[in-house]
């Protein structure tokens, strides 16, 4: 879109709910807008690019895209994952993490009380 028409729908979009206004209210200290309540529940966070929900997530960059995004050069050939199997995945890395740590750490004490009987 060009510039004229990105400025009016960011002048039509509530900075809260990221929606077109609904029942807008002017903050009369600043001069802000915004809903006065929101229109429905909070929806995903939106890209700031495309304004499309970030839906996706590029492991390369590790962040957050819209399927926009996804589609771009930028992004083409970087694994993507839906971004709920992301934080899912990230979830289980420190377990996994905590696992290795406990099972060394029981080898190593099994290794030290072997060499102490071979001293004694």
């Amino acid at each position: 879109p060009c510039s004229a028409a990105r400025s009016l729908q960011d002048e039509l979009t509530c900075p809260v709910c990221l929606e077109y206004f609904n029942d807008p209210v002017l903050v009369a200290e600043c001069g802000h807008n915004f809903c006065r309540a929101p229109s429905g529940p909070p929806g995903p966070p939106r890209c700031p690019r495309h304004g499309e929900p970030l839906r996706l997530y590029c492991v390369q960059d590790r962040r957050a895209v819209c399927v926009v995004c996804h589609l771009s050069r930028e992004h083409r050939a970087h694994t993507v994952l839906p971004a709920e199997e992301a934080a899912h995945a990230a979830e289980e890395v420190p377990q996994e993490h905590l696992s290795s740590l406990k099972k060394g750490r029981e080898e190593a004490k099994a290794e030290r009380e072997r060499q102490s009987e071979e001293l004694l």
